[in-house]
């Protein structure tokens, strides 16, 4: 019986111990920074390169950036935050700033897109938009 308990311990330990490098993953790889002046451009990465960008928003206006085109076969979206500003946490109408992190995953072509808009609004232009090209060699 007590034989049983360790190899179901020992089992479990070993998982544990995988999950965690896994989730470290993204921790320990250098993340390329981008922001509203990279809108238009085209990056170069390779697999396994993480980017990270940043965009001015209001969340608490109604507004958010969305993703409106991705090829998820090249690209992974890893997360993404709202992070309202200091001076003016839960103010109504205050700003903050949009941060998307999205991993290379394999070799090709994404067009990435976001629009800015409130999404309860479906038949109105957004009122920005961010686009990138990412070549994944």
């Amino acid at each position: 019986m007590k034989y049983i308990f360790f190899v179901l311990f020992l089992t479990f330990m070993i998982s544990c111990g995988n999950t965690s490098s896994k989730m470290g993953e993204h921790k320990n790889a250098a993340v390329i920074k981008l922001n509203k002046d990279d809108s238009g451009k085209t990056i170069e990465l390779s697999v396994g390169n993480i980017f990270e960008i940043t965009l001015a928003a209001n969340n608490t206006a109604g507004y958010q950036w969305e993703i409106s085109s991705i090829n998820t076969s090249v690209l992974e979206k890893i997360s993404e935050e709202y992070i309202p500003d200091n001076a003016s946490q839960n103010i109504v109408g205050s700003g903050g700033k949009f941060v998307g992190k999205f991993k290379a995953v394999n070799i090709g072509n994404s067009a990435l897109e976001m629009v800015y808009r409130r999404t309860f609004e479906k038949d109105v232009a957004p009122v920005k938009k961010f686009n990138i090209n990412v070549l994944v060699k």
